[in-house]
């Protein structure tokens, strides 16, 4: 009985909880390695980066419903030693700031951050 209502619980959390998965455009030859994804939880909105051989620092822009209430900056590391930062404007635009450009293609800049939306 005890494991049904377990399952039951799950379930309803389950239905609560909507999970949307973003499909976006990088910009600038950015390229993922195929581990990159963005996606909403309810309000909560996950960023997983993990990009290389850019030529600009706008990586892509985010779309209404994803986009944070005010700027924020987050951490920026490449597999070369190479540290900046995330900037994510309120307008959408995600940029990787104070890095090397054009990078190699041996460098791949990773970073994974949430953020509430409103």
């Amino acid at each position: 009985m005890q494991a049904k209502n377990e399952m039951e619980a799950i379930k309803n959390l389950n239905e609560k909880t909507k999970v949307n998965k973003l499909t976006f455009t990088l910009q600038n030859n950015w390229s993922s390695n195929g581990e990159s994804s963005i996606f909403k939880a309810n309000s909560i909105v996950f960023v997983d980066l993990s990009l290389r051989n850019g030529t600009g620092k706008v990586v892509t822009t985010l779309p209404e419903g994803y986009r944070p209430s005010q700027t924020l900056i987050r951490t920026l590391v490449g597999n070369n030693g190479n540290i900046g930062y995330v900037l994510v404007a309120i307008s959408g635009e995600i940029t990787f700031e104070r890095i090397s450009l054009p990078t190699t293609n041996n460098e791949t800049f990773m970073t994974s951050f949430t953020f509430q939306v409103i």
